[in-house]
């Protein structure tokens, strides 16, 4: 899931504004109790809530008192057979006393990466582990303080998502960018000793934390199962395009939190050759984990078998895809939803129809197959455009990266090229922060922009079955030709 939405806001609005009550449920507890759009709840049956945590825990009592602010004015709203039913209520946040940030220096960090007038999520360096409970997000948990482990332990939050990167000490706090980085093993070890389970990740980089260090950080934690569920290995990304500044993070050298600055650590993206090796190698080890534990335990991102050209596993092998928001197993569900598709494909249409489909470089070759299979549709053609990352740089090229303007660029170069697009466009629903109204690309344009730049509709969508199924009500329900809206250039949408 990507929580980036949430806490830039969270780090970025007025912290009284954190707690406000933006919606109620017409016909729910809430409304029936009085609490209006606009209030700010400040306490439960007198216990402040800072958060949606703490809304959980305290509104599931048979009878609930509200204190809440309103036209600066202060009010008790009483709330009855509260019990299992939901208040109805939405806040402007999750979190209401702000994000908890970070204290690492990560030499791969993304904030550092990311060029000046993306959207303001993607400044925001979170490291909370509320997040990490309630969305999934990966904290380092260097930044915990007593009562943050007090609270985990007394509200039972797990199960916890940790960047672990590597359990050799002084590894760690190189790839933290952080001197002082406490022993993750410990801290792991004492969450599981309080019921707290955990799932890990490793970012690994090339000839700095692979190899015998691999080795070392996925053994040491398949030794904490079950308390720590799952591993999994995730290539290093990196961004570094025409609007990067390498100098917000000192050139990236590794020197954070005391580290010297003549200390640089190599930062660069897996060949596809490394990536196969790495196959190989986490291969033997899910096989040896599977006999012992009865589970591969440690898993490799889909991202892995994209470059090394292999075929990813089947799904059982992903067993409950605990670490799909993580990039593991997408590729798996993305081919068995095609697999459904291509069994209910006709022979023909009954009328033409063509549309343009938008993909990244690292997976066109899992796409090609699939849009030869659609266009062996008779009246169907489905151009499949591959969009280069000019934002970022050509090392990036994954489609949850991909901005705006080089979505909208490569379609106007496609179209100029005489390649008529069709009557509609599909995108990736990973490129956006979210799914519906106010959904933003990375560089804070929406679907709407591309929308008026190609003066066509656009569809987002994970799986083919979703784009199937928009072809097929379209073949039934033609669109007007007059609600087309009239075609725009990048630089005209910029200028809003």
């Amino acid at each position: 899931m990507d929580i980036s939405n949430q806490v830039a806001a969270s780090g970025n609005k007025r912290r009284k504004d954190l707690n406000r009550i933006i919606s109620v449920e017409p016909g729910s507890l809430g409304e029936k109790a009085g609490v209006r759009v606009g209030d700010r709840l400040l306490a439960i049956d007198g216990q402040p809530v800072r958060d949606m945590i703490d809304y959980s825990f305290q509104t599931a009592e048979d009878r609930i008192r509200l204190r809440v602010e309103r036209d600066g004015q202060r009010l008790e709203l009483r709330v009855k057979n509260a019990a299992g039913e939901p208040l109805g209520l939405e806040f402007a946040e999750p979190t209401f006393d702000g994000i908890r940030v970070c204290n690492n220096d990560c030499p791969f960090c993304f904030v550092y990466r990311t060029p000046k007038g993306f959207r303001p999520t993607l400044y925001v360096k979170d490291d909370d582990y509320r997040y990490s409970f309630m969305y999934g997000g990966f904290v380092t948990l260097t930044n915990l303080k007593d009562e943050d482990w007090q609270r985990i332990i007394e509200q039972r939050l797990t199960p916890l998502y940790v960047s672990v990167h590597s359990t050799e000490l002084e590894m760690r706090r190189r790839l933290l960018g952080n001197s002082t980085a406490p022993n993750i093993l410990d801290q792991l070890t004492r969450l599981n000793a309080n019921g707290i389970e955990a799932h890990t990740q490793v970012v690994l980089v090339p000839t700095v934390n692979d190899g015998p260090n691999l080795e070392k950080t996925i053994f040491d934690l398949v030794k904490l199962y079950p308390g720590v569920q799952t591993s999994a290995i995730v290539p290093v990304g990196l961004a570094g395009g025409p609007g990067y500044d390498g100098d917000r993070r000192r050139n990236f050298k590794a020197h954070g939190r005391g580290f010297p600055a003549e200390a640089p650590m190599p930062m660069r993206p897996f060949t596809g050759p490394e990536a196969a090796v790495i196959i190989e190698q986490v291969h033997a080890w899910q096989k040896r984990f599977k006999k012992e534990i009865g589970t591969p335990f440690v898993y490799l991102s889909d991202e892995f078998y994209l470059l090394a050209g292999q075929e990813v596993p089947g799904r059982a092998h992903y067993e409950d895809f605990d670490q799909i928001e993580n990039g593991v197993g997408l590729v798996r569900r993305f081919l068995d939803d095609w697999k459904h598709v291509e069994k209910k494909l006709p022979e023909k249409l009954e009328r033409p129809l063509r549309a343009t489909l938008v993909t990244a470089e690292l997976i066109t070759p899992t796409f090609e197959p699939l849009i030869r299979r659609l266009n062996r549709v008779e009246g169907l053609e489905v151009n499949l455009l591959t969009v280069i990352n000019k934002t970022l740089g050509h090392t990036v090229t994954v489609a949850g990266l991909l901005t705006g303007k080089d979505v909208i660029e490569a379609l106007q170069a496609l179209e100029a090229s005489g390649r008529d697009l069709g009557e509609v466009l599909y995108l990736p629903q990973v490129m956006l922060d979210k799914k519906g109204y106010g959904a933003r690309f990375l560089d804070d344009l929406t679907p709407a922009d591309v929308e008026k730049a190609l003066g066509r509709p656009v569809v987002m969508g994970s799986y083919m079955s979703e784009v199937w199924d928009d072809l097929a009500e379209r073949e039934k329900h033609p669109a007007q030709p007059a609600t087309a809206p009239a075609a725009r250039t990048v630089l005209e949408l910029a200028a809003r």
